[in-house]
Parts: C-alpha cells; sequence; structure tokens
C-alpha cells in the first residue's frame, strides 16, 4: 500500500480509507466495533474487533470472516505476512 495510503477503523463498524490525497468513508454494513487493521503489500486489508469479529477487504470486496471458534470475545490486534 504505502505511506500515502492507509485505513483506519472505529466504532460500529467505521472505515475510513486515505488515498494519498484526502479520507474516504467506506460503506460498511457490519455495525461491530472494530480496534486494529493490517494492511497487506497487495493491499487487502484485515480488520478485527468486538464480539470475535473478522473482516476482511480486498479492494471493492468485502469479506466478513466467521471464527470457527469465540474464545477471543474482543480481538484488539492483527497481524500478518504475506
Amino acid at each position: 500500500f504505502g505511506a500515502n495510503r492507509m485505513w483506519t477503523a472505529g466504532q460500529q463498524g467505521k472505515l475510513a480509507r486515505y488515498n494519498g490525497t484526502t479520507w474516504q468513508v467506506e460503506n460498511n454494513p457490519m455495525s461491530q466495533d472494530l480496534y486494529a487493521v493490517w494492511v497487506s503489500p497487495t493491499g487487502s486489508a484485515w480488520f478485527v474487533g468486538a464480539a470475535g469479529t473478522v473482516q476482511k477487504w480486498d479492494a471493492a470486496t468485502q469479506t466478513l470472516i466467521t471464527p470457527t471458534t469465540r474464545a477471543a470475545t474482543m480481538l484488539h490486534a492483527v497481524w500478518g505476512y504475506s
């Protein structure tokens, strides 16, 4: 992604993306609070948050990942390797 491209995540599933010039609020049908984001070198963004929420965003496609277990009710960090 690079220094001029960033994501933020927040309360009630709010997402915003910075393209190097301006911030744009993204439409997110999910309403869980989001606490962390990781963006891969290819541009896939992963968000985690309340109630074990895991969400992936690829370009214009959003995917809500359903964990196989709800052991962690709050996810506060995400990290990846690609």
